[in-house]
């Protein structure tokens, strides 16, 4: 199973939240450049340059603006990555503003990876990305969610992809792994703690955590926050929801 992260616990006292796209760590990639013969013009790392201006030209000069660029292609993509997991609560996706042409990202899908495996989608959030607008602001993101790749994809043939900025509200500091436990099968309620198992319904997991159910597939990923093997292949873990 695909190993994901999540702290224990909260921190006592919450730590401020910063655009953890501007961090050191984090690297911007684009599925095509469209100007690879113009150096830093369109370029991914246009969109966590901390600017948010979605104008192509600066002062007159074409492509001088902090904007990405695809080329015209099925189902651009562009997105920022991190070599650890941050919780991320926030994201805010500034567009391209000039030119009339703020339309060519309608119909963007928002993701938030760990390793490889989806932990939300805006297709689950209440922000619309049927209309043009200059900035979409996804502050519904649920407090749980943490990752290590945000992902911004324009399904569709004969797209281009333009983004001023893709702002990541989280915390920098990088979250923690908690290991699998097994301790078999609980005859007790409320018995089994974080990444603790196995479990078989949710009333034998302790508070607010419920049971995840792999029905003995290991392709379905852990609880988030949980890491390591399962010692049974049926085995199953309390995670939050």
């Amino acid at each position: 199973s695909v190993p994901s992260t999540m702290p224990t616990q909260l921190p006592s006292t919450i730590p401020s939240e910063v655009n953890i796209a501007l961090l050191d760590s984090a690297t911007a990639w684009q599925s095509s450049h469209n100007y690879p013969s113009s150096p830093g013009v369109g370029i991914a790392s246009k969109a966590i340059d901390g600017n948010t201006d979605g104008d192509w030209w600066t002062n007159g000069d074409w492509g001088g603006g902090s904007v990405t660029h695809t080329v015209q292609e099925t189902d651009p993509s562009w997105h920022v990555t991190w070599p650890a997991a941050h919780r991320i609560s926030r994201i805010k996706v500034w567009n391209r503003t000039d030119s009339g042409i703020g339309s060519r990202i309608i119909g963007f899908v928002l993701n938030i990876y760990l390793n490889g495996d989806i932990m939300w989608s805006s297709a689950e959030s209440t922000v619309s990305t049927s209309s043009d607008e200059v900035m979409y602001d996804f502050k519904d993101i649920p407090s749980h969610i943490v990752g290590d790749k945000v992902e911004v994809q324009l399904p569709g043939n004969r797209k281009f992809l333009s983004l001023a900025e893709v702002q990541v509200f989280g915390y920098s500091a990088v979250v923690a792994l908690t290991p699998l436990k097994d301790l078999g099968n609980p005859s007790a309620a409320n018995s089994l703690g974080f990444c603790e198992g196995d479990c078989d319904n949710d009333n034998q997991c302790t508070g607010n955590l419920i049971c995840y159910q792999r029905h003995g597939d290991l392709t379905l990923g852990l609880p988030p926050g949980c890491t390591g093997q399962a010692h049974f292949a049926g085995h199953d873990y309390c995670g939050y929801p």
